[in-house]
C-alpha cells in the first residue's frame, strides 16, 4: 500500500459513518458506491494538486451529507437530486437512451458534403420532455422550436427580408446555433426514472418506447411511494376517545400500521422530490403524441392548493366547522 493511501482511511471511515445515517436504503447504497469511486479516484491520482482538489471535493460532500443528516433542507434536497439523477452523472445516464431515434429519417447535412453538419434529432420521448413544464427546470419549449430554434436569426430563411438586406446566414453558424440550442435544452431537462406503460409496446418492434432507461423496472418509484405512504392516515384516538368506546370497538377503531417512514420531514422531502421527477407515459392510442408527461399523485407542490390534494374532513373536523 502506498504511503499516501494510509491517509485516506480516516476519510473513507468518516464517509461511511455519515452514509449509514441516511434515512433510506437506496441512498445508503448509492453513496456507498459513490464513496468507493471517490476514494479510488483520489488513490489513483499521482499529481499532487489534482489529488488535493479531489480530496477537498470529497470532504465537501461528506460535510453536505452530515448537514443532511442533521436536518438541513438544502443539503438533503441536494443529495436526493444527486442520488435520483436530477443533477450529476446519473442524469446524463438517464438521458442517454433518449438522445437518439432509430426510427427517424436521418436529416440531410446543412453543409453539403459535411457529415458533422447534420442537425440534431429529437426523439418522441425527448420532444415530450422539452415541451412540458413538468419536466423542465425553466420555461418549456414550443413545438416550433424543435424545427426552427428561437435563437436562430431570421437570416437563416433565404426568402426573409433580413436575408435579402444583409445576406444569407452562414451555414456553419446555423449548425452551431442548432446544436448549441439542443445541448442547452438538455441541461434544463429533468429526466424520468421509468417509462409508464412501456409494457404496451412490447409487441411493437418498431416503437422507440421499447428502449429501457438506465434504471427501468428497478422499482425506484415504488420505493419512494412506499416511503411516503398514505397522505391522509387516520389520526390515533385520544385516551378519552378510547375510554368512551366499548372494548370491542376500540380494537377495530385503532388505525392500522402504515408502512412508511416515521419522520414527516423526510416524507415531505421525498414528496418534493417527486415534483422534480416527471412521469413519462406511453399511450399508443393517443391521437396527438404517443408520449406525455404527468405528475405523481403523491408529489408535493408548495404553490398547489387544489381541493383534491387536501385531506377529507372527518366527523371531528365537521363538528368544529358546524360549531
Amino acid at each position: 500500500m502506498a504511503p499516501h493511501s494510509l491517509s485516506l482511511l480516516p476519510l473513507y471511515r468518516s464517509y461511511l459513518r455519515q452514509i449509514r445515517l441516511l434515512p433510506h436504503i437506496y441512498l445508503r447504497h448509492f453513496f456507498q458506491i459513490r464513496a468507493r469511486e471517490d476514494i479510488e479516484a483520489i488513490r489513483s491520482t499521482h499529481e499532487e494538486e489534482l489529488r488535493n482538489r479531489r480530496a477537498y471535493s470529497v470532504h465537501k460532500r461528506i460535510r453536505r451529507i452530515e448537514k443532511a443528516n442533521n436536518g438541513n433542507l438544502k443539503a438533503f434536497d441536494h443529495i436526493l437530486d444527486l442520488a435520483y439523477g436530477r443533477v450529476g452523472k446519473l442524469k446524463w445516464e438517464l438521458l442517454e437512451p433518449l438522445l437518439s431515434d432509430p426510427t427517424a429519417t436521418i436529416p440531410e447535412p446543412i453543409i453539403p458534403g459535411v457529415e458533422k453538419s447534420r442537425p440534431p434529432i429529437y426523439s418522441p420521448e425527448l420532444k415530450a420532455l422539452l415541451t412540458s413544464a413538468l419536466s423542465r427546470s425553466t420555461k418549456p419549449l414550443d413545438r416550433a422550436d424543435l424545427t426552427a430554434p428561437r435563437t436562430l436569426p431570421a437570416r437563416a430563411d433565404p426568402s426573409s427580408e433580413e436575408a435579402r438586406l444583409f445576406g444569407p446566414l452562414s451555414k456553419r453558424r446555423e449548425v452551431n446555433i442548432r446544436w448549441r440550442f439542443f445541448r442547452t435544452g438538455l441541461t434544463k431537462v429533468l429526466p424520468p426514472l421509468e417509462i409508464e406503460g412501456r409494457q404496451l409496446c412490447d409487441n411493437q418492434s418498431t416503437s422507440v418506447s421499447c428502449r429501457p432507461l438506465a434504471i427501468q423496472n428497478q422499482g425506484i418509484i415504488r420505493d419512494i411511494q412506499n416511503l411516503i405512504g398514505d397522505l391522509f392516515v387516520e389520526r390515533p384516538k385520544t385516551r378519552r376517545e378510547r375510554g368512551s368506546n366499548p372494548p370491542s370497538q376500540d380494537i377495530s377503531a385503532t388505525p392500522q400500521c402504515v408502512k412508511r417512514h416515521p419522520s414527516r420531514w423526510v416524507r415531505r422531502r421525498y414528496r418534493a422530490l417527486l415534483s422534480r421527477i416527471p412521469q413519462l407515459v406511453y399511450d399508443p392510442k393517443s391521437t396527438k403524441e404517443p408520449f406525455s408527461v404527468r405528475t405523481f399523485p403523491l408529489a408535493h407542490y408548495p404553490q398547489d392548493r387544489k381541493a383534491d390534494r387536501m385531506r377529507h374532513a372527518d366527523p371531528t373536523v365537521m363538528a368544529w366547522v358546524e360549531k
